[in-house]
């Protein structure tokens, strides 16, 4: 393909860009993940982030580089208003990175996330460096000024109020942590990016899924901008994966928040019987509340077994039943889904975002409505009762991931992009 072409016999600098440089979220994972993935192609790869500790490796060659990371709980009143500003606009940033790219001369800026730290201000060092810009959306950042499309911060926003351009909808329902001054901050940033032309001055969007392409389109980003690339898996996920056991239970594997609904399956639970058996991996915001129904409604059959490491998580995910992925929440991609199907297990999940992309419903898995404990609690127990037809739902689940979600599959998809980002960029200074 063309991207190959153009980079046949050469290797080039990637930037890659997001507010945090460690490992503590998807976007995070993704972003280190690309990163060595190109850097075993042979390509050269270098990080702008903030400060914020911990970083995912230390003593990192250019942290001096990197603008202070300032936390809102840390905020005085009268530095409050400072922050405001700064989180709309980073003057700090935007003049660290000119610096940083003077520096290392990357071929191409690849961002990922930077709303409230980074900031749009970035752009400006870009563009003066007369750079081409890449931008990967792990959310729907440009579409939602609250980001997740929940509203009021408590269920998906159906009608996709503030996609179109309006963000007041945002203000009016306190979209962003349920709290008027954020969502008023939440709006400022939303109003400020569109003033500026943020999407107009991106050369390239990659978007995981095509749920979230269609949201960009409706926000007003050109379709011929925007390339669906899957997140992918590691190698370590496609080799020395043994034959996966009978599977004793179901399992939740992610992040204890709000919007990912784990109190959904915990009401599914309570219309199955009692050998039936839910283990939820993970930590968060939600973890003392999901704890705290499961001792009222008494239930003996769900278990919290924290935080698990990769290697830890794909032995879950060998003895498990299936995995459920029950978010309320939009869902970019669905990576422990993924995870699953290179261990041969099928998984349940909301229809709602790329979910129902990644599983195919009575193929590699099952689709709920979201927030449908009904339903959910009867592919539950259809999955529970069928053992045959579970084990081809397996079997066709990793058949996908190696189709679809590989490192080599990701790599070639991304080359081309750069190579369209380079080739088609006209901005001249």
């Amino acid at each position: 393909m063309a991207g190959k072409q153009f980079f046949k016999d050469r290797t080039m600098k990637v930037l890659q860009v997001n507010n945090y440089f460690s490992k503590e979220g998807g976007a995070e994972n993704m972003m280190f993940r690309t990163a060595e993935i190109l850097e075993k192609k042979g390509h050269q790869v270098f990080f702008f982030a903030t400060d914020k500790q911990p970083f995912a490796c230390e003593n990192y060659k250019y942290s001096s580089y990197f603008p202070e990371f300032v936390s809102i709980s840390n905020l005085s009143p009268f530095s409050a208003p400072f922050y405001v500003l700064r989180s709309i606009y980073n003057r700090d940033a935007c003049s660290k990175l000119l610096k940083l790219l003077a520096k290392t001369k990357p071929d191409i800026v690849h961002l990922n996330n930077i709303a409230y730290q980074l900031t749009p201000s970035i752009l400006s060092a870009c563009e003066n460096i007369n750079i081409p810009v890449v931008m990967t959306l792990h959310n729907p950042y440009l579409m939602c000024p609250a980001v997740r499309l929940m509203i009021n911060n408590r269920s998906y926003c159906i009608d996709e109020l503030c996609t179109r351009g309006n963000p007041l909808p945002c203000l009016i329902n306190r979209c962003s942590d349920r709290s008027i001054p954020r969502s008023i901050v939440a709006v400022a940033e939303f109003t400020i990016r569109k003033l500026i032309n943020f999407a107009g001055r991106i050369d390239s969007f990659i978007v995981p899924s095509n749920d979230l392409k269609r949201l960009a389109i409706n926000a007003g980003i050109s379709q011929h901008k925007i390339y669906v690339i899957n997140n992918f898996l590691d190698d370590r996920w496609f080799i020395d994966i043994p034959e996966p056991v009978k599977g004793s239970y179901f399992l939740y594997a992610g992040r204890l928040s709000y919007e990912k609904g784990v109190d959904i399956i915990i009401e599914a639970l309570t219309r199955l019987p009692d050998n039936l058996e839910i283990k939820i991996t993970g930590s968060g915001t939600e973890e003392n509340r999901l704890k705290q129904i499961v001792k009222d409604r008494g239930l003996r059959n769900i278990s919290f077994a924290g935080f698990k490491s990769e290697d830890e998580l794909r032995q879950e995910y060998l003895k498990c039943i299936a995995v459920i992925q029950p978010t309320r929440g939009f869902e970019t991609f669905g990576l422990s889904i993924a995870e699953a199907f290179a261990c041969k297990r099928p998984a349940i999940g909301a229809r709602l975002g790329g979910i129902p992309e990644v599983i195919d419903h009575n193929i590699n898995g099952m689709i709920f409505d979201p927030e449908n404990a009904d339903e959910l609690a009867r592919c539950m127990n259809y999955i529970h009762s069928n053992t045959e037809q579970i084990k081809q739902m397996g079997e066709n689940a990793r058949k996908k991931a190696e189709t679809f979600y590989t490192s080599e599959v990701f790599y070639n998809k991304l080359i081309d992009v750069y190579n369209i980002a380079m080739t088609s960029y006209k901005r001249v200074k």
